[in-house]
């Protein structure tokens, strides 16, 4: 949620928002996503049978590196695509780095929502598993 809530100013800049505020703002989402991946771990890895860890272990590394880099590339394509149409011009430079928090954003929205989802459904399973 930490990462929802700093991404948001970052899909309102405009030509004359101040660097720092920028920072600031990426700063904190850094944070909030940095917060989170240790505890998302655990609670994968903890899900699992004691068995199942080795198994496990690399594939989380490789989803986590390959979902990294396609985010990234990703991002990286639509802010290309977004400068490219923009020219010179700061503000339309600006909506182009709008346009790429815009996708963050909503990828990261989507993420919460399937985080939630993930965890309603496992502690149904938990209740519904005899003690």
């Amino acid at each position: 949620m930490i990462a929802v809530v700093t991404t948001l100013p970052s899909v309102f800049i405009t030509a004359g928002v101040p660097y720092r505020l920028l920072d600031a703002g990426l700063f904190a989402r850094g944070w909030g996503i940095g917060l989170s991946a240790m505890p998302a771990m655990t609670d994968a890895f903890r899900a699992l049978e004691p068995a199942k860890v080795a198994d496990a272990t690399p594939q989380l590394n490789i989803v986590q590196r390959i979902g990294a880099s396609m985010g990234t590339a990703i991002f990286a394509v639509v802010l290309q695509q977004g400068l490219d149409d923009a020219g010179v011009s700061p503000a339309g430079q600006a909506d182009a780095f709008v346009w790429a928090f815009v996708w963050a954003f909503g990828v990261t929205v989507v993420a919460v929502f399937l985080a939630a989802l993930l965890a309603v459904l496992e502690r149904r399973e938990r209740r519904a598993r005899p003690s």
